[in-house]
């Protein structure tokens, strides 16, 4: 039913012309024209096609992904069977639960090596140093713990990283 002088609008009529353009990077994406969103100009994309495109920049790298990347599964394995090999404890950061708009899904895998290195993330920024500090302390302590963190406008609007969500990041040793 329609209302008179009322004229029906489509979905994308109603979406404003960044999320419009991002569709039409989603579409192009999927349909295999790209391999990956269009990064070329990372500023003229929304907000959230620019943090596909940091996520997405380093998947074509055979080598374990290190820098804003989830860390493959096998890759992931190796890592620790190459360091359990040398003697090394390992800890690995694994987002438990996410409510809210959050850097990284449920799942993503962050390692920590005694020597310093480290593999994959959680997040990047504010999270990642925190973690790395909670990593550091179950490194030193040996005990499993589960760290809740808030991504507000509080703590993350000077890095211009407000996400908004929370993340709980559970955080263990390998040994």
């Amino acid at each position: 039913m329609r209302l008179i002088g009322r004229p029906l609008r489509t979905r994308r009529q109603t979406l404003s012309p960044g999320r419009r353009k991002l569709l039409r990077v989603q579409r192009r994406h999927r349909s295999g024209e790209r391999t990956r969103p269009a990064c070329g100009s990372p500023a003229s994309l929304p907000v959230a096609a620019q943090a596909r495109c940091l996520r997405t920049a380093d998947k074509d790298v055979g080598a374990p992904r290190t820098i804003m990347g989830t860390i493959a599964q096998n890759d992931l394995y190796n890592l620790i069977g190459d360091a359990n090999a040398r003697g090394e404890r390992v800890v690995i950061a694994t987002v438990a639960h996410t409510r809210g708009s959050t850097p990284q899904r449920r799942g993503a895998k962050m390692l920590f090596f005694e020597n310093g290195e480290t593999a994959g993330t959680v997040g990047g920024g504010c999270v990642e140093a925190e973690v790395w500090a909670e990593a550091r302390e179950t490194m030193r302590s040996g005990l499993p713990a589960l760290h809740r963190f808030a991504l507000t406008a509080d703590e993350a609007s000077e890095e211009g990283m407000v996400c908004g969500g929370t993340m709980d990041i559970f955080i263990d040793i390998w040994e």
